[in-house]
């Protein structure tokens, strides 16, 4: 093989390189930004909705107030089954990064 075969495969070589290298990061993006932002819009919608009702709970316009449609103690309980689904969701979670089919299995 003479010198100049040799080196334009070196550098046929290298460039290759270089340019897999470049594209690597194109297939793969920042999934810690995704939810960061997802977590932001949710926390901005809750704001919203709760602005909303505060704005909002004295000015029925003559139609029925929230105490006449909700009755508290459903209301309390359907917030405890809430909260107790999302607590169970995320132990389930939890054991499916671990491994503990267990405890994910109903």
């Amino acid at each position: 093989m003479t010198k100049s075969v040799k080196r334009a495969r070196r550098m046929s070589t290298k460039i290759l390189s270089n340019h897999e290298a470049a594209h690597a990061e194109h297939g793969h993006h920042d999934a810690g930004a995704t939810k960061v932002f997802g977590f932001w819009i949710y926390l901005m919608s809750d704001c919203i909705l709760f602005a909303t009702y505060a704005v909002l709970s004295n000015s029925v316009a003559g139609g029925p107030t929230g105490k006449d449609i909700f009755e508290l103690p459903f209301v309390l309980v359907e917030t405890f089954f809430l909260l107790f689904s999302s607590i169970t969701y995320g132990t389930a979670i939890m054991a499916m990064y671990r491994g503990d089919k267990s405890r994910v299995n109903v």
